[in-house]
């Protein structure tokens, strides 16, 4: 999934707004942009802040599913996830 139709994903979508019903995921991994320049230059759309991305993850991860984030902080988890590991 990308929010780049050049990237020629699967799927085309914002990971804010998920097209995905709740709980049908089977697992994630994020790789989102660092910055807001990154987002901007590199996808032309706005700063997604990571909490708000691992929110829209908790609601269509299945119950046990985990889900991978690639950033240089670690935001804080919503209800319903909880941190594994960071490297």
């Amino acid at each position: 999934m990308d929010v780049r139709r050049e990237a020629r994903p699967d799927v085309l979508a914002d990971a804010l707004a998920l097209p995905f019903a709740d709980g049908s995921v089977p697992g994630a991994l994020y790789d989102p942009p660092y910055s807001p320049e990154y987002a901007r230059d590199l996808y032309g759309v706005p700063y997604p802040v990571p909490a708000q991305l691992l929110r829209e993850a908790a609601r269509v991860l299945a119950p046990g599913a985990r889900c991978g984030f690639v950033h240089y902080f670690s935001p804080k988890p919503p209800d319903g996830m909880r941190w594994v590991r960071t490297f």
